[in-house]
């Protein structure tokens, strides 16, 4: 039955300062019961801060919150990949019991009860690194609205729910959504996808450096009136730090024709001593734009070239292209070795003396590139897996500036990590630029990383549909262009 709340969640003049810097203020929101809220802003605007006051992480410093229960599904939906679906539904609360033995029919039949609605009852006995993006995230939400300690939940607040999701599971997670609004339950949810907003939400909420610039409902706004809401009075070009460079000879790192999954005969160059910035949403080819262009993945038509000749997928000559994919965990690290192996995995040969590997110089070669980078810990014979996200990145990079390849290609390189590390990495991939290599790097959310590209790049359903210097450009323009 829908309820009978007023308002599932109501924010009244919240504020919250972290040091000199002001989150969020006086932010006020209202979430009615049954409806889907959208919450958008460019990173940076206070869309974090403001969920983490909602699930009680940081506490406000001004202002008041009301709402019922409210659960939370993050962008990381936290299932273990290796466990099924039911012992995935089971870990981390009271289970039921028979005659002191888990009762594991009951614990079945709960977990089928709770995704029969969205005709995944089925999946409870698979494994989850077996199911679609969109199935997982349906049965995060489901598990998470099962653990509600009243069974009575006013609200959802989905951090970015489809942001991993190819474009055709879209709407199987969307149906999900207005089934938990059908029922009552107001639903909060955070995404880039400005369409999403405009197919799903009621309402909308807008933040731009932590204040409120509207909240109300959806219908007469448009896409290009939420970029400008978002925006704001952002500068009318960005402003370019250095000289862009001169092209000179053939691109480094060119694509003719390339087709696959998700690009659609898509031509792109990178030269020498440039940055290229690559944006698009997901389902805009952006997703395997990396591994194809990197050889790392075999293109359904077209070619690749690398300095002139084709480049075959999976080849020698592919080691000869840095690649940093957006997959970390299980695409970028080597998770069972140390620091100084993953760094030094592909500079072998350098640390060879009397044709074996010499563990002094590879120590060495190691310890040099995390002391550079200023990999935290120093040591690196600890294991990688003992490293944050940043620091981690900063290994998988080390791996690759070691042996001084012809192009790199980094899939949203500052993704998950904090504000230095960011920093230290686009400082060292403009670096490598300096020194002659074609520096190719893809994202979501162009504004982290702009101002370190030269060129710029949009992909809109596996086509170019923009290509322009930086300097150019708005952030406008390319937020624009990728909706």
């Amino acid at each position: 039955m829908p309820s009978t709340r007023t308002a599932a969640i109501q924010i009244r003049g919240l504020s919250k300062t972290f040091g000199a810097t002001r989150a969020l203020s006086n932010v006020s929101m209202e979430v009615a019961p049954g409806s889907i809220h959208a919450l958008i802003g460019l990173n940076g605007s206070g869309k974090s801060t403001l969920v983490k006051v909602l699930s009680g992480f940081y506490a406000a410093d001004e202002g008041d919150v009301s709402m019922g229960e409210v659960v939370f599904v993050h962008q990381d939906l936290g299932l273990l990949p290796s466990l099924t679906v039911l012992e995935n539904f089971s870990i981390g609360r009271p289970m039921a019991m028979r005659r002191g033995q888990i009762d594991r029919r009951a614990e079945e039949e709960r977990a089928r009860a709770a995704l029969a609605e969205f005709g995944l009852e089925h999946t409870v006995r698979q494994q989850i690194s077996s199911l679609t993006q969109a199935q997982c995230a349906i049965i995060a939400i489901a598990r998470a609205l099962d653990r509600s300690a009243s069974g009575d939940v006013a609200a959802l607040v989905l951090d970015e729910p489809t942001s991993a999701l190819p474009s055709h599971e879209i709407e199987m997670l969307a149906a999900a959504m207005r089934t938990y609004a059908d029922r009552g339950i107001g639903i909060v949810f955070i995404t880039h996808r400005l369409q999403e907003v405009v197919d799903l939400a009621d309402t909308l909420t807008v933040l731009r450096n932590g204040q409120l610039v509207y909240s109300g409902p959806t219908e007469g706004t448009s896409i290009p009136g939420m970029v400008e809401m978002m925006v704001g009075d952002a500068p009318t070009r960005v402003e370019a730090e250095w000289t862009p460079p001169v092209r000179t000879g053939e691109p480094v790192l060119e694509a003719r024709a390339i087709v696959s999954d998700t690009l659609d005969r898509l031509d792109l160059s990178v030269y020498s001593g440039e940055i290229l910035g690559v944006f698009g949403m997901t389902g805009s080819g952006l997703e395997t734009l990396g591994s194809v262009l990197s050889g790392r993945e075999a293109a359904a038509g077209g070619t690749v070239q690398l300095d002139g000749s084709p480049l075959v997928a999976n080849s020698p000559r592919v080691q000869t292209i840095g690649y940093v994919p957006s997959d970390r965990p299980r695409r970028g690290v080597l998770p069972g070795l140390s620091v100084r192996e993953n760094i030094s995995i592909r500079s072998l040969k350098g640390t060879l003396s009397r044709g074996q590997i010499s563990r002094r110089k590879e120590v060495a070669l190691a310890q040099r590139w995390a002391e550079d980078l200023r990999i935290k810990p120093s040591d690196a014979s600890v294991p990688i897996l003992t490293l944050s996200g940043g620091n981690q990145q900063k290994a998988i990079l080390a791996r690759w500036l070691a042996v001084d390849p012809r192009a790199i290609v980094a899939e949203e390189p500052t993704q998950g990590i904090d504000v230095w590390a960011k920093t230290e990495i686009l400082h060292r991939l403009r670096g490598a630029a300096e020194n002659g290599a074609a520096v190719l790097l893809t994202a979501v959310e162009p504004e982290e990383i702009l101002d370190f590209c030269d060129r710029v790049v949009v992909l809109r359903k596996g086509r170019v549909v923009l290509d322009e210097q930086r300097s150019d450009l708005t952030i406008t323009d390319i937020l624009s262009a990728m909706h």
